[in-house]
């Protein structure tokens, strides 16, 4: 039972940040699809700053300098997105589940809760999800 404990905690974080969204989307599901779709764009760089708002204050230059390499990823993502396909910016939020994962697990970044790379992972998910029923239904009407 306790050698789950890891397993468990991961999934209840995941199922947080799912809920987070859902609370998220139920709220802006009032404004125009264009608007949303602008909500979730600012929303996915929000999530980017969080990370480099962490590294600074653990004040280790390389963490924050990585940070902000990937806050410019995702803000060139997010202009793509208005330049060309709004399909770039539910790709950042799929990305983004990669940079929860690939580069915070715990043991590499300790300026971190242990528990936010899951949470946001879940959050990411549900957001690329969302993004994407909304740019195939739009593509559809």
């Amino acid at each position: 039972m306790l050698g789950d404990l890891p397993v468990v905690a991961a999934r209840l974080q995941i199922g947080s940040g799912l809920i987070l969204a859902a609370g998220l989307l139920f709220y802006i599901k009032r404004f125009s699809e264009k608007t949303r779709l602008t909500i979730s764009a600012l929303v996915l760089l929000i999530a980017a700053l969080v990370y480099v708002l962490f590294a600074l204050v653990s004040g280790n230059k390389l963490f924050v300098t990585i940070e902000i390499i990937g806050f410019l990823l995702f803000l060139f993502l997010v202009w793509l997105g208005y330049q060309y396909s709004y399909w770039f910016i539910a790709m950042g939020w799929l990305l983004h589940v990669f940079w929860d994962f690939g580069l915070h697990p715990a043991q590499t970044a300790p300026y971190l809760p242990q528990w936010y790379a899951f949470l946001c992972a879940g959050f990411d998910i549900a957001m690329a999800l969302y993004v994407s029923v909304l740019l195939i239904i739009k593509s559809k009407k």
